[in-house]
């Protein structure tokens, strides 16, 4: 396993097999889903606040969809690119 502080954006890293990591969620996408953390909902609470009802929102790189699902039940209009 790779530590976190020992990750170089930018840098390739290999699997044991020598599988490249970043191609993970392209390959396993039910277990990169499931091995993801979530995000504190106190977070989206703190984000929304600041947020008109019914906002619309933009999120970049959406991956397994836990921020979104968290973004949509807060009634939140939601673009993911």
């Amino acid at each position: 396993m790779i530590e976190a502080s020992a990750v170089i954006p930018g840098d390739v890293y290999l699997g044991a097999e020598g599988s490249d990591l970043g191609t993970v969620f392209d390959t396993m996408p039910e277990q990169f889903g499931q091995a993801r953390p979530g995000y504190p909902s106190d977070l989206f609470d703190s984000l929304c606040s600041q947020l008109p009802a019914a906002a619309q929102v933009l999120e970049i790189g959406p991956e397994t969809g836990k921020a979104t699902a968290e973004l949509a039940a807060r009634d939140l209009h939601i673009t993911a690119i």
